[in-house]
């Protein structure tokens, strides 16, 4: 018997309160349902930008006697990526190029706190036609916060930066839409262990749409150390900022699922764009981290 069915909740719902006090946590839900002791509980929940009122009552567990929901909930997420670029003044980053979603439903993710931290990869899968590869790495100590999430949003990860400029940092300027040729341009990306290092790579197409997207290029590895690595793209290189002519112009976001060699890019000028819309403070120059 699962208590939620007839309350009708859904993969996706954000439980927000039970019983009127705030729940932030799984632990804090599992709390509120052994204070109830099978009682009826009233719970918030958000769907969609709607904020939903229920009713449900726990019922107790043939196997420990425990009060249950019968609902498997999770309340934070973890994954390899690359940071794109750094604001050296106010100490801002910029990640991924696109939004953290949920691994079961697909929807973006509601943030209110996270953190990036330094990370080392340990191998990679090489990705294939109709499998997409992957790097596989550990956090390094997760006592020493790089920076906090702020927005996590379909153009990207953003927040404040705590952590120190690494050796291979440097000031870059932006390169704008209109800059961007097709051509030779290289990404920066992390494949193995903690070195970062440079990869050439071809910009095939340049799609300057009328409104943002997460595809503003398509790219193509030409490096043949990368495709000896990984095969291409794979995941964990989202973020991994493109630059051409000696600015930073985009961030991977994509791999093509039928050639791993090719995906998209985002532009670096609509990431700003998704920054001001947030009324955060930014410069004209940044560090590629």
């Amino acid at each position: 018997y699962a208590p939620w069915k007839p309350i009708n909740l859904h993969s996706g719902d954000y439980i927000t309160s039970a019983n009127q006090v705030a729940i932030n946590t799984a632990d804090a839900l599992s709390d509120a349902v052994k204070l109830s002791k099978g009682s009826e509980m009233s719970i918030d929940v958000m769907r969609n930008g709607k904020q939903l009122h229920m009713k449900i009552r726990p019922v107790e567990s043939a196997t420990d006697s425990e009060y249950r929901l019968g609902l498997w909930v999770r309340d934070s997420t973890a994954g390899i990526g690359t940071l794109t670029f750094v604001d050296p003044e106010a100490k801002q980053f910029a990640a991924l190029g696109h939004g953290i979603t949920d691994i079961d439903t697909g929807a973006m993710m509601t943030v209110s706190s996270g953190q990036i931290l330094r990370s080392s990869i340990l191998s990679a899968t090489k990705g294939l036609r109709g499998t997409p590869g992957e790097l596989k790495g550990v956090f390094l100590d997760e006592t020493l916060v790089s920076g906090d999430i702020k927005l996590n949003s379909e153009y990207g990860v953003y927040g404040q930066y705590l952590g120190a400029f690494s050796a291979h940092s440097g000031t870059m300027p932006i390169g704008l839409i209109s800059e961007i040729k097709v051509g030779p341009a290289y990404i920066l990306s992390n494949v193995e262990g903690t070195k970062v290092d440079k990869f050439e790579i071809q910009i095939e197409k340049v799609l300057p749409h009328a409104r943002r997207s997460l595809k503003g290029m398509v790219i193509r590895v030409t490096d043949p150390r990368l495709l000896e690595k990984t095969g291409g793209i794979v995941q964990g290189m989202s973020g991994s900022p493109i630059i051409q002519n000696d600015k930073i112009v985009g961030a991977v976001t994509h791999v093509f699922v039928n050639d791993p060699t090719r995906g998209y890019g985002i532009f670096v000028e609509w990431m700003l764009k998704q920054i001001e819309n947030q009324r955060i403070s930014w410069f004209s120059s940044f560090i590629v981290a």
